[in-house]
């Protein structure tokens, strides 16, 4: 990907936190180093039944790098606006996919201590897709791209009828 090294004090700051040099790259395009999927949502209340799933009192959203964390949200409802699109904010996004899990969420995003077992939880009230994904939020590709700004709330435009859904 086409970027250029961040000039100031940062990547000294981290390469001593890192042990080790770290060099910071900005990327020259929006996206980033994504070629798709440049945004990601998650509802409160798909960490809320995770964390009762865990027996934990709650699951830090950080550990799954979603871009967009929702409050107010029902337990995977975001899964039921895939393939359709919705209005955030200034932005409309197309809902276009479930995220595929890895191990980095059984990480505490402030330790990187393995500190809870998300993935085996996933898969034990969830199960695997067909492709043996673990899946936890949603996809996002934006069609009109704008301003989210903390407090917008989230409206389904264009529904998937339920048949379709799954």
């Amino acid at each position: 990907m086409a970027g250029h090294l961040v000039e100031g004090p940062w990547a000294a700051a981290l390469s001593d936190f890192c042990g080790r040099t770290v060099r910071l790259v900005r990327c020259d395009r929006v996206g980033g180093t994504r070629t798709a999927h440049p945004a990601t949502l998650i509802t409160d209340g798909s960490l809320d039944l995770l964390a009762h799933h865990l027996g934990a009192g709650n699951v830090d959203g950080r550990r799954f790098r979603m871009l967009i964390e929702l409050e107010g949200g029902g337990a995977h409802e975001e899964d039921t606006w895939i393939s359709g699109r919705i209005g955030l904010g200034e932005t409309v996004l197309q809902i276009s996919a479930a995220v595929p899990r890895c191990a980095i969420t059984t990480q505490d995003p402030d330790t990187g201590d393995r500190d809870l077992d998300t993935l085996r939880t996933i898969i034990a009230y969830r199960g695997l897709t067909e492709d043996r994904d673990i899946d936890f939020g949603v996809y996002g590709e934006v069609e009109r791209p704008g301003r989210i700004r903390l407090g917008d709330s989230v409206a389904v435009l264009t529904a998937v009828p339920e048949a379709a859904a799954g």
